[in-house]
């Protein structure tokens, strides 16, 4: 898959999930219903950006600050259990990867390789990989 460059209707199943609310980095745009993250100052990116190293959640609307400084512009997140797309090839996730930590391909893939720890998968279909996501999801130690 590929970052999406539209608004993405993203399915969601927790009711209702929780909600956090941070600043958008310089020059960023994030759209609504990708996965979202911050960077090591805590300002908030898309997943796949540059800089992006914990993810948080879904955003909860399109917020544009491509003309900002960074903490212009607030955005809120959503936590919680969210449908992504599934990676292809050798990071596609599987049923026997529920409980497992995936990682972000993209803003709205998920993969079974990478660094960029997405959540806990949490079901797998013929469509979707539902993960739990937040700021509570921790991310492995680099070695």
């Amino acid at each position: 898959m590929a970052n999406a460059t539209i608004e993405r209707l993203t399915e969601k199943h927790t009711s209702p999930p929780a909600i956090g609310t941070l600043p958008i980095g310089a020059a960023k745009r994030v759209l609504k219903g990708v996965l979202v993250g911050i960077d090591a100052n805590g300002f908030v990116g898309e997943a796949g950006s540059t800089g992006i190293v914990k993810i948080l959640g879904m955003a909860s609307a399109t917020i544009d600050n491509r003309l900002g400084a960074a903490g212009d512009i607030m955005v809120d997140i959503q936590y919680g259990t969210f449908s992504w797309n599934n990676d292809t090839g050798s990071g596609a996730v599987k049923l026997g990867d529920i409980g497992k930590l995936c990682y972000a391909a993209d803003n709205q893939t998920v993969s079974m390789v990478g660094t960029l720890v997405a959540g806990i998968v949490v079901d797998v279909n013929e469509k979707f990989v539902r993960v739990w996501s937040g700021p509570f999801v921790l991310n492995p130690p680099s070695s």
